[in-house]
């Protein structure tokens, strides 16, 4: 999920190889972070398996909305 959406953030917002890089490491420190905080409060939403899938999704676009922040000067 975390690289879907990382692939979705890229070709949207284009770039070199390096914000591609980018975008993928920080979806998937933001998805298991995530993960990690749905854990962490239990609340009872939809979960695929014991992955907390909707908290993890959030902290994936929120560390994608970051990097987008961070390159806006790079394209």
């Amino acid at each position: 999920m975390a690289v879907l959406l990382a692939a979705i953030f890229h070709i949207i917002r284009g770039g070199n190889w390096k914000i591609l890089l980018l975008a993928l490491i920080a979806s998937f420190l933001g998805f298991w972070f995530g993960h990690f905080l749905g854990f962490v409060i239990r609340l009872t939403t939809i979960q695929l398996g014991p992955i907390y899938i909707i908290h993890a999704l959030i902290g994936s676009l929120i560390a994608l909305l970051f990097v987008f922040w961070l390159s806006q000067g790079e394209k």
